[in-house]
């Protein structure tokens, strides 16, 4: 089940799923650190598909030229900065911190 919503926002963890999915690669396998270059299918038709994702589900527009200049996982999260969410939710409702997830505190 994906959380996202028409808010435009997605998890951290589905954005690595989505990217998964565009990269053929099996799933829970990007942590956030990788370098592009280091994906086999991060080729033309990857970037293609990324802005078509990021158009329709995350409701946003990416350049080529800005899209080009990530050099990481992390830098296509910062490049739709405020789309994505650094918490998951776990079933029970709760958060969980994506660094070591465990329950996030609730103030």
């Amino acid at each position: 089940m994906k959380l996202y919503s028409e808010t435009g926002s997605m998890t951290a963890r589905e954005f690595y799923e989505e990217l998964e999915f565009i990269l053929e690669m099996e799933p829970n396998t990007i942590r956030g650190a990788e370098a592009l270059d280091n994906f086999n299918k991060w080729d033309s038709l990857a970037k293609i598909a990324f802005i078509s994702m990021v158009r329709v589900k995350l409701d946003t527009e990416v350049s080529v030229e800005a899209l080009l200049a990530c050099k990481t996982v992390s830098d296509l999260v910062s490049l739709l900065n405020g789309n994505i969410i650094s918490q998951d939710r776990c079933d029970d409702g709760n958060s969980t911190d994506l660094k070591d997830g465990k329950p996030a505190h609730s103030v």
